[in-house]
């Protein structure tokens, strides 16, 4: 700023003529550093889509619910999660972790099917609820919800639990 304005004092410049210059030099600068920093956002076709349909099970059977993302270009997977009511039951980032040994990601292939559909094992009253599918991949984040219902017919309304053995020593 002094160079500029010990220039403009050689040319014999009135001191508004200088203010003025200062403010168009300023907003010159603040233009040009806005250009500098400007975000590019990828258009929608870079961004991943997730399809995800609710499912009804049986108790004793397998249960699958089906999942599976989608993208206009091509992708890289780098983080799924699965959540029942907001709890954790599946993770993998870089590793599988799993919760319940009995939840698992249904084709074996999925990274390159992008089929993320979860299989519940031995399916279980308890696993009735809604679910969400977190897919995080190079090209962005993208959720998917499901809910699995538990048919309960055939159980007679009523559910009992006993502990291991109890009724076997009264038979």
């Amino acid at each position: 700023m002094k160079v500029i304005q010990k220039v403009l004092f050689r040319r014999s410049l009135s001191p508004y003529r200088i203010k003025s210059f200062l403010e168009i030099m300023s907003s010159a600068i603040g233009i040009l550093l806005v250009g500098i920093f400007t975000v590019t956002v990828p258009s929608t076709a870079d961004f991943v889509t997730m399809e995800c349909q609710s499912s009804t099970g049986h108790p004793g059977q397998s249960s699958r619910l089906n999942c599976v993302v989608k993208a206009q270009r091509e992708f890289k997977i780098m983080q799924v999660f699965w959540r029942k009511d907001g709890d954790l039951v599946m993770k993998f980032d870089g590793g599988t972790q799993i919760e319940d040994e009995r939840f698992q990601l249904a084709d074996t292939n999925w990274m390159n099917s992008y089929d993320l559909s979860l299989l519940v094992k031995d399916t279980k009253i308890s696993d009735e609820g809604n679910y969400s599918c977190i897919v995080v991949t190079n090209r962005g984040i993208s959720k998917g919800d499901a809910r699995l219902d538990i048919d309960k017919r055939g159980l007679g309304g009523q559910v009992f639990s006993f502990p291991e053995g109890y009724v076997s020593s009264y038979t």
